[in-house]
C-alpha cells in the first residue's frame, strides 16, 4: 500500500515538475481527439445534407408512380399519371407530397427558352423544401393564382424582372398544347446552377390546370418517421394499395444510392487518414517525452523501484495526462463543431459544379457517438504510447540509463 501511495505522489510531482512537457502531452492528445471529432461531425453533416436534399427534392423516402412512369420518365410523359390523393393508412407515414415535373417553352418579348417546371403544393414548398428561405428577391407564394418562383439564372437569360408576366407553353397530359401566363413572384437562388438556370416552381393546382391534369399527379413522395424502415413500409404499401403502382424506396431510384455509397466510402478513407495522422501526432509526442526521461528511469531503478513499478509510474502519469487531453480535445472538437453547426460552412462556389440538390451551406452534425469513439481512440493510443517506450527503457541497466 505504501509503495502505491509513493508512486502516486511521484507521478503527481512529475506532472507538475515539468509543466511545459505535461502541457505538450495534453495538447497533442487534445489536438488528435478534437480533430477526429470535428472531421466526423463534418462528414455526418455532409451526408445528412445530401440525403435530405435528395429525399426532399426528388426521391422522397418512398416514391409511388404509374407502372409506365420510368419508361417515359425522360420524356416527361404526363399521361403516365396517378391520383393526387391516395388513401393510405399507415402510422409510420408522416406526409404525402404530390409532385409534377414537366417541360415547357417560355416566351417573353420575342425571346424563348426551354425550361423545367416543378409543381408542388405551396405548403410543401415551404415546410419540406424550405423554398421560402431561397427567395433572393421578391416574395414567396401567396393566396393568388398563376404565380411562379423562377431561378435567378433563368430570369437573367430571359431578361425578366419581378412581377413580369411570362407566357408558358407546354404539352398537356392529353397530348395537345396549352398556354398560360404566369406572374413572376420571386427570384430564387437554389444554390445549384442547373436549377437556377433552368427551373421554376409553380403551385400544383395551377400546374394541373395548365397540363389538363385535374386531380392527377405524376408522382407521390412519401415521408416516414424513420427512413431506415423504408423497405418494410414499401412492402406494406404494395400490399395495401389495390391498384398496381411502382413503389420504390429512395435506395432503389436510379444510381443515387450507389453514388451515395461510393462517396461515403471515399469520405471514410479520408476520416481514417485523419485518425492515422492524429494517432501519429500523439504517438510521436508521447514517445519523445518518455525517451527524454531515460536518465530519470535509471535513477528510479537505482532507488530500488523494480520494472513493474516504473511501468506503473509512467502509466499513472500518462493516464492523468491522457484523461486531461481527451477532455480538453472533446471540448475543443465539440465547440468547433457546434459553432460551425450553427453558422454553417458556405460551399456555394463548389455547389455550382455539383448537379445534386444539396444545400449551399453545410452544417456539421455533432453526436455523442462521435465524441465517445474519438475519446476512446485518443485514450488507447496515448496509453500505448506511454507503455511501449517505458517498457523498453525500464529494461535498460540503471547505470547505462543514467549515462544516457
Amino acid at each position: 500500500m505504501y509503495r502505491i501511495q509513493l508512486l502516486l505522489v511521484i507521478a503527481y510531482r512529475n506532472i507538475w515538475r515539468n509543466q511545459k512537457r505535461s502541457l505538450l502531452a495534453v495538447l497533442s492528445i487534445a489536438l488528435g481527439v478534437g480533430s477526429v471529432i470535428f472531421v466526423r461531425s463534418y462528414i455526418t453533416g455532409v451526408f445528412t445534407s445530401v440525403l435530405e436534399g435528395l429525399t426532399d427534392f426528388q426521391l422522397g423516402h418512398i416514391k409511388i408512380v404509374d407502372t409506365g412512369y420510368y419508361k417515359e420518365e425522360r420524356l416527361n410523359n404526363l399521361s403516365m399519371n396517378i391520383p393526387d390523393t391516395l388513401v393510405i393508412e399507415n402510422s409510420s407515414i408522416i406526409h404525402i407530397s404530390p409532385r409534377i415535373n414537366f417541360g415547357v417553352m417560355l416566351y417573353n418579348e420575342g425571346k424563348n427558352k426551354f425550361a423545367l417546371g416543378y409543381a408542388i403544393k405551396k405548403n410543401d414548398a415551404k415546410e419540406i423544401l424550405k423554398l421560402d428561405k431561397k427567395v433572393k428577391s421578391g416574395s414567396f407564394f401567396n393566396d393568388e393564382k398563376k404565380n411562379i418562383l423562377m431561378g435567378k439564372g433563368l430570369m437573367k437569360k430571359m431578361k425578366l424582372s419581378l412581377n413580369d408576366r411570362i407566357l408558358v407553353v407546354t404539352v398537356t397530359s392529353e397530348g395537345g398544347l396549352n398556354a398560360m401566363k404566369f406572374k413572376i413572384l420571386g427570384e430564387m437562388d437554389f444554390g445549384l446552377s442547373s436549377f437556377d438556370e433552368n427551373m421554376f416552381v409553380v403551385d400544383i393546382n395551377d400546374a394541373q390546370n395548365l397540363l389538363r391534369m385535374k386531380n392527377k399527379t405524376t408522382e407521390q413522395l412519401i415521408y416516414i418517421k424513420n427512413i431506415d424502415n423504408a423497405d418494410n413500409i414499401a412492402k406494406d404499401l404494395k400490399t395495401d394499395l389495390k391498384k398496381d403502382y411502382i413503389i420504390r424506396t429512395w435506395q432503389e431510384q436510379g444510381d443515387w444510392y450507389k453514388l451515395f455509397q461510393t462517396a461515403f466510402a471515399i469520405y471514410q478513407i479520408f476520416y481514417f487518414i485523419i485518425i492515422a495522422l492524429a494517432c501519429f501526432v500523439i504517438l510521436n509526442t508521447m514517445i519523445m517525452i518518455v525517451f527524454e526521461r531515460k536518465k530519470e528511469i535509471g535513477i528510479l531503478n537505482a532507488m530500488g523501484l523494480n520494472r513493474i513499478e516504473i511501468l506503473s509510474l509512467f502509466w499513472l502519469e500518462g493516464l492523468v495526462l491522457t484523461v486531461l487531453g481527451c477532455i480538453v480535445g472533446a471540448i475543443m472538437g465539440s465547440i468547433c463543431s457546434l459553432i460551425l453547426g450553427y453558422f454553417g460552412i458556405n460551399i456555394q462556389s463548389l455547389g455550382k459544379n455539383v448537379d445534386m440538390p444539396i444545400s449551399s451551406v453545410l452544417y456539421p452534425r455533432l453526436n455523442l457517438r462521435n465524441i465517445y469513439v474519438s475519446i476512446l481512440i485518443g485514450f488507447v493510443v496515448s496509453c500505448l504510447a506511454n507503455l511501449i517506450p517505458a517498457r523498453l527503457a525500464s529494461k535498460q541497466n540503471a547505470i547505462e540509463a543514467i549515462r544516457g
